[in-house]
C-alpha cells in the first residue's frame, strides 16, 4: 500500500509541476523586415509601463543670442561723392541690438560701383553689390552682430564717380543688455 499511495503521490506531484513549467505561448509582430518570413510567433503584451520623470534639471540661459525683443529696423542714405552720413539710431543704454539682415542698393554717376560700409563701434561690415543694371548695384545678406548700448552704425562709401546715392537697410532685434 505504501508502495501504491508512493506511486500516486509522485504521479500528482510530477502532473502539478508540469502544469507550472509551460507558460502560455503569446504572439509576437514583426513588421517592416524585408526578406524575413515570421511564421507563428506568440504575441508580446507589455501593461503596466512605469511614468518616468526627470528632477532637479538645471536651467540653461545663452546669452548673446537674438531671440525675442523688439524688432528694430533703419534705413541709412547717403549722396554725393566720398562721403560719411551722421550716425543712425543709437542704442539705448540697457539694451543690445543684433543686426540680423543687411541690404543696399546704390548707384553712381560714371556708371561704376562705389565701396560701400556701414561702421560702427563694433566694427565695419563691407556691402559688396552685384551689378543689377548699368551702373546700379544691390545686394543683400543674413547677419548676426551685435552693438552695444550707445553705439550706433554710419554708413560710408569711397568711388572715383563724382556722386552716388546709396540706401542701405538693416533690420535686427534689441533686447534687454541682462536676459
Amino acid at each position: 500500500m505504501r508502495r501504491s499511495f508512493a506511486c500516486i503521490a509522485a504521479a500528482a506531484l510530477f502532473v502539478s509541476v508540469s502544469a507550472i513549467a509551460a507558460p502560455p505561448t503569446q504572439s509576437v509582430n514583426v513588421v517592416n523586415t524585408p526578406d524575413v518570413n515570421v511564421v507563428n510567433t506568440p504575441t508580446v503584451n507589455v501593461a503596466s509601463m512605469p511614468a518616468v520623470t526627470i528632477g532637479g534639471t538645471p536651467t540653461v540661459t545663452v546669452a548673446n543670442q537674438p531671440g525675442p525683443g523688439r524688432l528694430w529696423n533703419e534705413v541709412l542714405q547717403l549722396s554725393g561723392g566720398n562721403s560719411i552720413s551722421p550716425p543712425g539710431s543709437v542704442v539705448p543704454d540697457g539694451m543690445r541690438r543684433t543686426i540680423t539682415h543687411v541690404s543696399a542698393e546704390y548707384s553712381c554717376s560714371n556708371g561704376e560701383g562705389a565701396k560701400v560700409r556701414v561702421h560702427s563701434s563694433v566694427g565695419s561690415i563691407f556691402l559688396p553689390g552685384t551689378q543689377v543694371l548699368p551702373g546700379q548695384f544691390a545686394m543683400t545678406s543674413q547677419l548676426n552682430v551685435p552693438q552695444r548700448p550707445g553705439s550706433a552704425f554710419q554708413l560710408s562709401f569711397e568711388t572715383s564717380a563724382s556722386s552716388c546715392t546709396v540706401i542701405v537697410y538693416l533690420a535686427g532685434v534689441e533686447v534687454p543688455e541682462q536676459p
